[in-house]
């Protein structure tokens, strides 16, 4: 017996390892499938005559491309990824610079690059940059009394205001989307309520700037001449476009957008909407929400079935931006509502693992995923349902589009890492494991594991 024990080998800390969450993986099959129907039930402006699953099929192999990346990060132990961070931020960098430089139009405004066929937007990939900068800076910055240090605390404002100066000009949601996202990190990582407060007072502060560079703006704006105003067509249906220049360049046209003018309108828009939907008379600034109203209203308890809803095959942006619209349609509310309690399941299982975890860091790291994903699909559907003014947000892993998809999979896949490699607090072997493979600046126990 004592010869058995000591020829046993023993466990490396890079072998250590469990299976993946099972709750995890159910929510993220449920998601998968939601995908899939709606995708043919959304997909009415790209069908063809002569190949009327065309649209579908590419859903189904970007959805692929995306279940492949999730499988392969979620192999990856999740102790690598702060030396994989800054490569993922610069890459997150070199794409927001082409962006911007050589980036197309899409939905009245650049946000996206064509490479190889795909499109990648460059706000997707700052989104994820920011969420991994912080985790990283706030499981750094534990104090004695496990909370998040001052320094932290500053520390995390300048990167949320980095991030969120390079996500303004693609639209408020995303900045909106970010400040909340850092709050509710940072919140989770312990943060003392003072501090909150005044990281509070400095988004407030930022955004009254933001919004004094937007009014100076939109008095440049007022002055354009008549021969700016453009409409931009997309998805085959005309769409209010934003105030433009046509720069010469290389021998063709470049749109240089004023979006100040288009934040405007929808806020304005969406203060002033007294009159109900169906009274009002469909014109190219509201077709996208009466449509999407419309949908949601025709829905009833139960839907017409994916594929089924007349309205739908009216609705611009059906399959990406008013996703949701098209899932209460086909779907009903009790579709919808199951969507919904899909995502809220995804927060709270990944605080039930984050609980668990003995370190912050992949506490830090499951929460920031689960939050990031779920935040982004809140903003989704309150747009959707009108709670936001109009803003163009996908659904994670249900809107057609492969950088949102390929995105959101890098975050489940992350999520799936620390499920299977961090230490929970109940088993002591995998603490020892799990304190032999991380730096010293990462060894901080996580503020809100339970006793």
């Amino acid at each position: 017996m004592a010869n058995t024990e000591k020829n046993k080998p023993e466990t490396r800390p890079d072998e250590f390892s469990r299976s993946v969450d099972k709750y995890l993986l159910g929510i993220y099959i449920a998601l998968l499938v939601f995908s899939i129907i709606e995708s043919y039930g959304a997909s009415s402006f790209e069908v063809k005559a002569d190949n009327i699953f065309g649209p579908l099929i590419r859903h189904l192999v970007t959805l692929g491309i995306g279940v492949l990346t999730t499988v392969i990060v979620s192999r990856i132990n999740y102790r690598h990824i702060p030396v994989l961070t800054p490569l993922f931020v610069f890459l997150s960098a070199i794409i927001v610079i082409v962006v911007f430089c050589f980036g197309e139009v899409s939905n009245d405004a650049v946000r996206s690059v064509s490479v190889l066929g795909f499109q990648l937007q460059s706000s997707e990939f700052v989104k994820l940059s920011a969420v991994l900068v912080i985790a990283l800076v706030a499981s750094k910055s534990q104090d004695k009394e496990r909370k998040l240090s001052k320094k932290g605390v500053i520390i995390i404002s300048v990167v949320v205001a980095i991030f969120g100066g390079a996500l303004i000009t693609q639209g408020l949601t995303n900045t909106a989307l970010l400040m909340g996202i850092s709050i509710a990190m940072m919140f989770l990582g312990g943060i003392r309520w003072k501090h909150l407060g005044a990281v509070g007072g400095v988004y407030i502060v930022l955004t009254v700037i933001m919004f004094g560079v937007h009014s100076m703006l939109k008095s440049d704006d007022s002055e354009s001449s008549p021969e700016q105003e453009q409409v931009v067509a997309v998805a085959g249906t005309s769409v209010p476009g934003d105030i433009a220049a046509n720069v010469q360049g290389t021998g063709e046209k470049k749109t240089v957008f004023r979006r100040s003018s288009t934040w405007t309108k929808r806020i304005e828009q969406w203060k002033n909407d007294t009159i109900p939907m169906y009274e009002q008379k469909v014109t190219d600034e509201n077709r996208q929400v009466f449509f999407a109203r419309m949908a949601q209203g025709t829905g009833n308890i139960f839907g017409h079935g994916p594929g089924n809803s007349s309205v739908t095959s009216q609705l611009p942006l059906a399959n990406i931006d008013y996703i949701f619209s098209v899932v209460v349609s086909d779907l009903g509310f009790a579709g919808g509502f199951a969507l919904l309690l899909c995502y809220l399941s995804l927060l709270f299982r990944a605080g039930r693992i984050a609980s668990k975890c003995r370190r912050a860091y992949p506490a830090m790291l499951i929460i920031g995923m689960s939050v990031f994903i779920v935040f982004s699909a809140m903003f989704h559907m309150a747009i959707n349902t009108g709670l936001f003014p109009v803003s163009g947000q996908p659904l994670p892993l249900i809107s057609k589009g492969g950088t949102s998809i390929l995105i959101t999979s890098l975050a489940f896949g992350i999520m799936f890492s620390v499920s299977r490699t961090a230490a929970m607090s109940s088993k002591k072997e995998e603490n020892i494991a799990e304190k032999e493979m991380l730096p010293d600046d990462l060894q901080a126990e996580n503020p809100g594991m339970l006793k």
